[in-house]
């Protein structure tokens, strides 16, 4: 009897596990319904996400009032660190931005149906950690991305970004 227990509860565990949201797709920028505690919102941004397997793979299309950035990245939701090269913009000596690329590891899991995904780097001898929550809307057509970062442990601020699907 307990054998047949087992074999029905291992049959329909998947059943009673939540199907993780799907993230794949192309997304634009919302900057009407985003919001900031700091650093300033994107003039636009998008994303182009796409789902093979366990792997998320991630191009952004960011244009900032320093600039324009393309980044491709990948993120394994499963909690396996990837290591990453992301082009930002820093500050240089005369206060004017210039593109750069930096090594990152991007840790990523699911938290029920929200992804949180942790970019740790090394920018100037500076430890860099930024932290994203991404939700998925009930009708899958609205996806934001809560997110902050610290510079050596002090906050440097937050976002919220929601994106609309194409």
């Amino acid at each position: 009897m307990l054998r047949v227990v087992t074999v029905i509860a291992f049959m329909l565990s998947p059943l009673l596990v939540p199907a993780q949201p799907n993230l794949a797709g192309h997304w634009t920028l919302d900057a009407a319904k985003s919001t900031t505690n700091g650093a300033p919102l994107p003039i636009d941004a998008s994303y182009a996400i796409a789902l093979h397997g366990d792997t998320l793979i991630v191009d952004r299309h960011t244009n900032s009032h320093s600039g324009v950035l393309d980044n491709h990245f990948i993120m394994l939701p499963t909690g396996v660190p990837v290591a990453n090269t992301l082009a930002v913009l820093a500050a240089q000596g005369d206060g004017a931005p210039e593109r750069e690329e930096m090594s990152a590891t991007i840790t990523a899991r699911w938290a029920h149906d929200t992804l949180v995904s942790t970019i740790n780097a090394d920018m100037h001898d500076n430890a860099l950690v930024l932290t994203a929550r991404w939700s998925l809307s009930a009708d899958g057509m609205t996806l934001t991305e809560e997110r902050d970062g610290t510079m050596n442990g002090t906050s440097n601020g937050s976002q919220v970004l929601v994106f609309r699907k194409k």
